[in-house]
């Protein structure tokens, strides 16, 4: 028995699971914005499908309604930044002649 689990600890380590990730600080730091940007961008989503309720419940209040077009057109800018920022972010980190 025991040689049994001799060899079942020895072959554990040679499964070689690849979870993808490098740890080296370039990568790090690509992975944290690259999730930052989709939380941020998902937040901006839920803004844009929220001033779209309220432009539809505004019922012609046009104090409703231009509350209602604020928040969507800040929500529709913050994603025209995220997306910028994630091209800016993917083309920094893999220009050529990298620091």
């Amino acid at each position: 028995m025991r040689n049994k689990l001799n060899k079942l600890a020895v072959a554990i380590p040679t499964i070689g699971i690849n979870t993808g990730w490098n740890a080296d600080p370039k990568s790090v730091v690509e992975r944290v914005i690259t999730y930052a940007l989709f939380f941020i961008g998902a937040i901006a989503l839920v803004f844009v499908i929220y001033g779209g309720v309220l432009y539809i419940t505004s019922g012609g209040d046009s104090e409703k309604t231009t509350k209602a077009r604020n928040t969507l057109m800040y929500a529709v800018l913050g994603i025209i930044v995220v997306v910028i920022s994630y091209a800016i972010v993917t083309w920094a980190t893999n220009a050529p002649g990298q620091i």
